[in-house]
């Protein structure tokens, strides 16, 4: 049987009041935030709030590259857990700037080929604007997924309350 990944918040949850989610995950239009959104979006209060590993493995992918829809800036990194499951964040400071771009790469401490513990910090996100945000997906055989149902009870209520919903999932 393939080992399944126990979550921990991707933000460290003393600092929960620091962080907003503004769109959780939806395979559909019909939801809060009104679009299919196959991740959940954490939007920090402060320059460089630390961001996380949500569990063990390794950091197969961090690279630097505009955003496909928006164009902006983003830094892109992924954490395989196994060869089934993998974490996908993006930093995304929302801008178009290549410096504030270089400044976001410069405050990422890992690198392709690290291992990670559960909770160690992956790196740093460059806020200079209130859109600045990582978008975290969980996936599954490479194909993005609900994580709701992985995150630890501690973490899982934390989203959930700064969510200020039921489920983090539509």
């Amino acid at each position: 049987m393939v080992e399944k990944p126990s979550l921990v918040a991707p933000y460290f949850l003393e600092s929960e009041d620091q962080i907003e989610i503004r769109e959780g995950y939806s395979d559909s239009d019909d939801c809060p935030w009104g679009f299919k959104h196959q991740g959940i979006d954490f939007f920090p209060l402060n320059d460089l709030v630390p961001i996380r590993a949500v569990f063990q493995g390794t950091v197969t992918d961090v690279r630097y590259s505009p955003n496909e829809h928006s164009g902006n800036i983003q830094v892109n990194l992924t954490l395989n857990f196994n060869s089934i499951y993998s974490a996908q964040y993006a930093f995304e400071p929302m801008v178009r700037d290549q410096e504030i771009g270089k400044k976001q790469l410069e405050k990422m401490l890992v690198k392709k080929g690290t291992r990670v513990k559960s909770g160690d910090v992956l790196g740093y996100l460059v806020r200079p604007n209130s859109d600045a945000h990582i978008d975290f997906s969980l996936q599954k055989l490479f194909k993005s997924i609900c994580p709701e149902e992985y995150f630890d009870t501690q973490s899982k209520k934390s989203i959930l309350e700064i969510m200020n919903t039921d489920k983090m999932c539509f």
